[in-house]
C-alpha cells in the first residue's frame, strides 16, 4: 500500500545511510505504516534493492516542488531528485517515466510478469496558448525578420503556430514550463535565430544627478558630528540570538531568519545595545585607551522597524596628559552632545524633554538614567549601565544612548532665523530655592521661565545641596542671564525677580534663601 503523507515525526535512514529527523510537513512516501521514502529528494535503506532482490514496485509521482525545496534545504540534504523535483516539472512527465522505466526493465533486467499501472489522482494541466505578432517581435529586438523565419522557428520548437491575419497563436507543450507571454517567444526566437543578427546600437542613457535626500542628508550629519565629538563609527551584526532581543530597549516581537546560519545569529536585532556591549567589551579587553564608539542602524520587529542612533562610551575621552585635561564620559557630557547635535540639526534643546528612568530590567542605573522625550513621543533612553550589568562584560561605569531617529527625521525643522547683535550686555542673577526633593529640576526651570517673560536668555543649575539637617528637602541654586536689551532700568530686573520668587513659592511652596 502506497501512500503519501505530510505528518510523520520521526527518525529515518535514507539510502546514503544517514539518519535525518523528520518533522510535520515533510512529504513522506509510505508503505502502509512504514515510511519507505523522502518525497522527491531519496529513498530510505528498507527501500534499498539488494543482491537477492526478485520483485519490484516503480512509484512515479508528480511533487509539490516548494515542498521538497524546504525539506531538502532544513535537511541540509541535497539529491540529484531533490534539484529536478525543487523545478518546475513536465506534468506529463511520469507516465514518459514509467514506461521508459518499464522498458529499461525488459531490455537489461529480462523482465516480466508485470501487474496492471494503478493511478491515484489526476495531472490535469491548462494548456497555455500565446498570441504575438511579427510586428511586435520585430518592434522588442529592432530587427526586420520575415515571416517564415518566424513560424520556423516556433516550428522547430513544437509550438504549432497557427496563422490569424497578423495574429500569430501558438500552444505551449508541456515540458516547456519558461513561456508564458508574447515576450518570452521573442526571446525564443532570437535564441534560435542568432543573437549575433541584432543591429549594434548605443544603450539610451540618460544622465541623472545623484543625491542624497533630506532624511539621509540628516543621517550623514549626525554621523559626521558624533566623528567631530570624538567617537568611532562601528557596524556591528544586524543577526543575534534570542536573548539579545529581550531588554527594556525592545521595538517588539524578534523577528527569526527562516534559514539561519546559526543559533546565534538567529533573529533580527531589536535594540542596539548587547551589539555595541560586545565592541566595548572587546576592546576594554585588549586595553585600547579610547572607548567611545556610536552607531546608526535600522532595526526590526514583527511590529514595526525604525531607525536607532547609539552611543557608548566609558572612562575618559581623551588620554590624559600631564595638564589633566581629559573628559570624563558620562551622563551629562552624552545629554550634552546629543542636544547639541539636535541643535546642528534644527531642533531646538526646548523640543527636548528628560524624565527618570526606574528601570526594572537593572540594565540601566535607576540613579543615572533617563527616559528622553521628544515633544510627546518617547524617542530612547540616556543613562548609566547598572553596575551588575556592567560587570557581566568585565566594565566598570559605561554610558550609554538610544534613541529612535524616526519621530526626529520626520518633524519639520526650525528655520535660520537671524538678530541683530545686542546693545547692550547680559544682566546675571543667582537665585536659591529650598524644596521638597520630589521636586524636579525641570519643574522649577519650566516656573520661572514662565515667570520671566521671555526676558531669560540662559537658565542652569550650578549648585545643589542635600543632607540629614535638611531631611526631606534639597537645596537648588540657579544662574540667570537676562536679555540686557529687553530690561531698561534695575527696577524692572527687581520686579522680575519677585515675581519669579512668587511663582515658586506659589507653585512648588518653596523658600526663597
Amino acid at each position: 500500500e502506497i501512500s503519501v503523507v505530510s505528518d510523520f515525526e520521526g527518525e529515518v535512514v535514507g539510502l546514503d545511510e544517514e539518519s535525518y529527523q523528520l518533522q510535520t510537513g515533510d512529504q513522506v512516501i509510505m508503505n502502509g505504516e512504514t515510511p519507505i521514502g523522502i518525497a522527491g529528494v531519496m529513498g530510505l535503506e528498507n527501500s534499498m534493492i539488494m543482491d537477492d532482490t526478485k520483485s519490484i514496485v516503480i512509484e512515479v509521482a508528480s511533487f509539490d516542488r516548494v515542498a521538497v525545496r524546504h525539506t531538502s534545504t532544513r535537511l541540509g540534504l541535497s539529491s540529484e531528485a531533490s534539484t529536478r523535483f525543487s523545478k518546475p516539472m513536465d506534468p506529463n512527465a511520469p507516465f514518459e517515466a514509467m514506461n521508459r522505466a518499464v522498458s529499461l526493465l525488459i531490455e537489461y533486467a529480462s523482465a516480466n510478469d508485470f501487474a496492471e499501472t494503478v493511478q491515484v489522482g489526476s495531472l490535469e494541466e491548462e494548456t497555455i496558448t500565446i498570441e504575438t505578432s511579427l510586428k511586435r517581435i520585430n518592434d522588442l529586438l529592432g530587427i526586420d525578420f520575415k515571416l517564415d523565419q518566424v513560424v520556423d522557428v516556433f516550428e522547430r520548437l513544437n509550438l504549432s503556430p497557427t496563422m490569424n491575419g497578423d495574429v500569430i497563436t501558438v500552444v505551449v507543450p508541456s515540458y516547456r514550463r519558461d513561456l508564458f507571454i508574447a515576450e518570452d517567444l521573442t526571446e525564443e526566437v532570437i535564441r534560435v535565430l542568432g543573437f549575433d543578427l541584432l543591429p549594434e546600437t548605443l544603450p539610451k542613457m540618460d544622465l541623472t544627478t545623484g543625491r542624497f535626500n533630506t532624511e539621509q542628508m540628516m543621517l550623514r550629519h549626525l554621523e559626521s558630528m558624533s566623528l567631530a565629538y570624538g567617537a568611532d563609527q562601528i557596524v556591528t551584526y544586524t543577526l543575534v540570538d534570542k536573548e539579545k532581543t529581550d531588554n527594556c530597549l525592545s521595538i517588539g516581537t524578534p523577528i527569526k531568519v527562516l534559514t539561519p546560519l546559526s543559533d546565534n545569529r538567529a533573529y533580527l536585532r531589536t535594540n542596539l545595545l548587547p551589539s555595541m556591549m560586545e565592541v566595548l567589551a572587546y576592546n576594554h579587553a585588549r586595553k585600547n585607551p579610547k572607548q567611545f564608539y556610536f552607531e546608526q542602524s535600522r532595526i526590526y520587529s514583527e511590529e514595526n522597524r525604525q531607525d536607532h542612533f547609539a552611543i557608548l562610551g566609558e572612562g575618559t575621552l581623551f588620554e590624559e596628559t600631564w595638564l589633566k585635561d581629559s573628559i570624563k564620559l558620562d551622563f551629562f557630557y552624552l545629554k550634552g552632545i546629543f542636544l547639541e547635535m539636535m541643535m546642528n540639526l534644527g531642533f531646538q534643546e526646548a523640543r527636548f524633554r528628560f524624565e527618570v528612568f526606574q528601570d526594572e530590567s537593572q540594565i540601566f542605573n535607576p540613579y543615572k538614567s533617563a527616559k528622553i522625550y521628544f515633544g510627546r513621543d518617547e524617542i530612547g533612553v540616556l543613562g548609566h549601565l547598572h553596575p551588575n550589568y556592567a560587570d557581566g562584560f568585565d566594565l566598570t561605569d559605561p554610558v550609554y544612548l538610544e534613541v529612535n531617529l524616526d519621530p526626529i527625521l520626520k518633524s519639520k525643522r526650525a528655520g535660520i532665523k537671524s538678530l541683530p547683535l545686542p546693545k547692550h550686555h547680559d544682566i546675571t542673577r543667582d537665585i536659591a530655592v529650598l524644596v521638597d526633593k520630589a521636586i524636579t529640576n525641570e519643574a522649577l526651570v519650566k516656573t520661572m521661565t514662565k515667570a520671566g517673560k521671555r526676558t531669560i536668555k540662559n537658565l542652569s543649575v550650578f549648585d545643589v545641596f542635600e543632607s540629614q539637617e535638611l531631611g526631606d528637602k534639597k537645596s537648588l541654586a540657579f544662574k540667570l542671564n537676562f536679555d540686557g536689551d529687553k530690561i531698561q532700568s534695575s527696577k524692572e530686573i527687581q520686579k522680575i525677580m519677585e515675581s519669579l520668587e512668587t511663582a515658586l513659592i506659589n507653585e512648588h511652596q518653596a523658600i526663597i534663601r
